[in-house]
């Protein structure tokens, strides 16, 4: 996780004479307030403006000035409002456009910031603020590759703009260009070596190279500039669990916490976190997704008899199928369901209990094989017998930073699988439309037995998986499931996997059942589709 250079230059007021048009008088005010302006004395300014439009509404550099000051002062609505005043008066000039697509950005009016940026970029087409500005906007409107053009087009004006660099590296990273981004962030790098932000940047795109090690590096030096920095010791337990010096991360896991935009919420109740007190009632709770919550539960089992009662809140998606699985004296309830605090002694996060029960490689062994079961006449249920093997398959990633990565075409994945085999559609976001289009591209029906809703119904899903021979699919939470389950599973990664899948060619300490099959190049999946048709018998991918 790293988070992008929020920063968004403002069109610089005058720093010298104002332009010819300035009537006699406003020479002075507009070098006065200008000197506001650096000083960062922006209320200040806002004051001095407005007087000085009411004797001068015709001056530009006034209004470009009032401007910058709603944006010093946090306060978008002065911007609009100077900036269309600015455009009435200069239609031609871009700053004007500048700062109102800036400012209704900030008020999140996207559609028409978007149609004043553009107009910017038209009126000056190497003009680096409109651009940096809209690769912004469509960044955060979820366009990055439209972005990352923007931000190379403001480069190419200005190669010195960091903001523009450090965001371009997080845009890189969004559509899956790793190497590109550590390029990137390696240049930013270059020109504030001092900033503790921008090694925590370049360690996150190594990450995402997969480079955990050097990652690592980068992360111990950002520590080193700023010890407490929560986003450098979370990313750096990630690369520790990653490299298997489990000692190390889970020391820096709790960081998580701190995070700013961080997925889930700490306890805030009053009960204290459990130090290991075999006496204590003791409630877990469940963070993160649902691949995480299945991941770190593997220990549950463990735990029950580590203290005196144990309740578990976790997904209501996941509870009929942890209900079956778990000892009978494990409590569960219902995320969002508030656990009365007299009903226990002490909490802790579900991946905190992971991390005392995993403390080094050997400690996997007990859950590796799998730990969940499926409800067996709902399994029985839904394969009913037909004499062929039977593959499950996934394809696609929701993950919000690195889904794009992890993703692949169905078509591509199909082609590498037994022609012979029923295809079952395991993907949670999948569509009765869907399967059609893909058994038109690949002439290949997808079973979807019984109308199972995928995202909702997981235990139906657990029956599901488990009544195939095998399990391929992309890294999301149905991986996470299959391998629980201990179906035998093929997992298509990314060239920058996830930490949760170590450094193992082909092997997870987390599940037996899971055999990996890792991209050699970014983006490019023909070496693992060719390894999975290999290993399953299915044609040249």
């Amino acid at each position: 996780m790293f988070h992008p250079d929020r920063f968004s230059p403002p069109r610089h007021p005058p720093l010298d004479s104002p332009p010819p048009q300035s009537p006699q008088g406003a020479t002075a005010e507009v070098a006065a307030l200008a000197r506001l302006w650096r000083a960062g004395r922006f209320a200040e300014l806002a004051e001095a403006a407005t007087e000085a439009l009411s004797r001068h509404p015709g001056v530009p550099d006034l209004w470009r000035l009032l401007a910058a000051a709603g944006q010093g002062l946090g306060q978008p609505e002065i911007t609009a409002a100077a900036a269309q005043m600015l455009i009435r008066l200069c239609p031609d000039r871009a700053e004007g456009w500048i700062n109102l697509g800036t400012a209704l950005r900030a008020q999140g009016e996207t559609t028409a910031a978007r149609r004043a940026l553009e107009q910017a970029r038209a009126l000056a087409p190497e003009d680096a603020d409109a651009a940096y500005n809209l690769g912004n906007l469509l960044r955060e409107t979820g366009e990055p590759a439209a972005a990352v053009a923007q931000y190379r087009a403001a480069l190419a004006a200005r190669p010195d703009f960091l903001p523009a660099l450090i965001n371009l590296a997080v845009a890189e990273r969004a559509t899956g260009a790793a190497e590109a981004a550590v390029t990137t962030a390696r240049a930013a790098l270059a020109l504030a070596p001092e900033r503790a932000d921008l090694h925590i940047g370049l360690g996150a795109a190594l990450m995402d190279c997969g480079d955990f090690a050097a990652a690592r590096a980068c992360l111990d030096t950002a520590l080193a500039q700023a010890p407490e920095h929560a986003e450098a010791r979370w990313n750096r337990a990630l690369c520790a669990l990653a490299l298997g010096d489990f000692p190390a991360g889970w020391r820096d896991f709790a960081a998580r916490w701190q995070v700013p935009g961080f997925p889930s919420r700490p306890y805030c109740g009053p009960l204290p976190r459990w130090d290991g007190n075999p006496d204590a009632r003791l409630l877990v709770w469940a963070e993160q997704g649902i691949g995480d919550e299945i991941l770190f539960a593997a220990v549950l089992a463990e735990l029950a008899p580590r203290c005196a009662t144990l309740t578990v809140s976790l997904d209501p998606r996941l509870m009929p199928l942890f209900a079956r699985s778990l000892p009978p004296k494990i409590r569960l309830i219902a995320t969002g369901t508030p656990p009365d605090p007299r009903d226990h002694d002490a909490q802790i996060a579900l991946g905190s209990a992971c991390g005392w029960l995993r403390p080094d490689p050997s400690s996997f062994g007990a859950t590796a094989p799998g730990w969940l079961y499926a409800d067996p006449a709902r399994t029985a249920a839904l394969r009913p017998a037909s004499g062929r093997g039977r593959i499950g398959v996934s394809w696609h990633s929701r993950n919000p930073q690195r889904g794009t990565a992890r993703s692949v075409a169905p078509e591509r994945l199909i082609a590498a699988l037994p022609p012979e085999a029923e295809l079952v559609d395991l993907q949670y976001d999948s569509t009765a439309a869907g399967r059609e289009a893909i058994a038109r591209a690949t002439g290949r029906p997808l079973l979807r037995p019984g109308g199972i809703d995928a995202r909702a119904d997981l235990d139906s899903l657990a029956a599901l998986i488990a009544g195939c021979d095998c399990v391929v699919s992309v890294d999301n939470s149905t991986v996470h499931l299959a391998g629980a389950l201990g179906v035998p599973t093929h997992v298509l990664l990314p060239r920058g996997a996830d930490w949760r899948w170590g450094t193992d060619p082909a092997r997870t300490l987390w599940y037996d059942a899971l055999r990996l099959y890792r991209q050699r190049h970014e983006g490019e999946w023909s070496d693992p589709l060719t390894a999975l048709a290999a290993a399953l018998g299915g044609p040249n991918a």
